[in-house]
């Protein structure tokens, strides 16, 4: 709900010498002449969305469901097994290399 909220307000705000859209980051709060910067509200936004869908899930009585995160789920060294089949699969490139799309 944010991204979207953040992505319309950057929109309306036209740079006054070029008109041109996204012409900066800060905008008035919904229904106030207060202005902030736009991510900020967002993320407000996205806090108050996430209370209460939290508070109508728990309403609704649906289940919370199971943490399946194992604790080296944390971590990976370079040579660990996993990243190294990783690594065996996916074609990654350098900063400034060639593009793994051909």
């Amino acid at each position: 709900m944010g991204i979207i909220f953040g992505t319309v307000s950057a929109y309306n705000v036209v740079n006054p010498v070029t008109k041109a859209h996204f012409g900066g980051s800060v905008a008035p709060i919904p229904g106030t002449d207060f202005s902030v910067y736009i991510a900020v509200s967002a993320f407000a936004l996205n806090l108050v969305v996430a209370a209460l869908l939290t508070l109508v899930m728990r309403a609704l009585k649906v289940r919370t469901g199971e943490d399946l995160t194992r604790p080296t789920d944390y971590a990976a060294d370079e040579a660990d097994p996993k990243v190294v089949q990783i690594e065996k699969t996916q074609h990654f490139t350098q900063p400034g290399g060639p593009s793994p799309v051909a």
